[in-house]
């Protein structure tokens, strides 16, 4: 995925694996929007990526910091 690009090119400060937490979470929010869509699941997968973006800044910020 993108968001392991900034492992990649050396950019993230080491935390590769926060980066894979967040990213296999919204692949399961993503699985259930696709796979299993209920009356709430598009709100819910919207919701976590707003939230899963605002986390790995926060890590590509406190890894550069390190």
């Amino acid at each position: 995925m993108i968001c392991l690009l900034s492992y990649l090119v050396g950019t993230s400060g080491g935390l590769l694996a926060g980066s894979l937490v967040l990213n296999l979470e919204f692949l399961r929010h993503a699985w259930w929007f696709k796979f299993a869509p209920g009356p709430d699941t598009a709100i819910r997968t919207f919701r976590f990526s707003i939230t899963h973006l605002m986390l790995l800044f926060l890590m590509l910020l406190a890894g550069h910091h390190l």
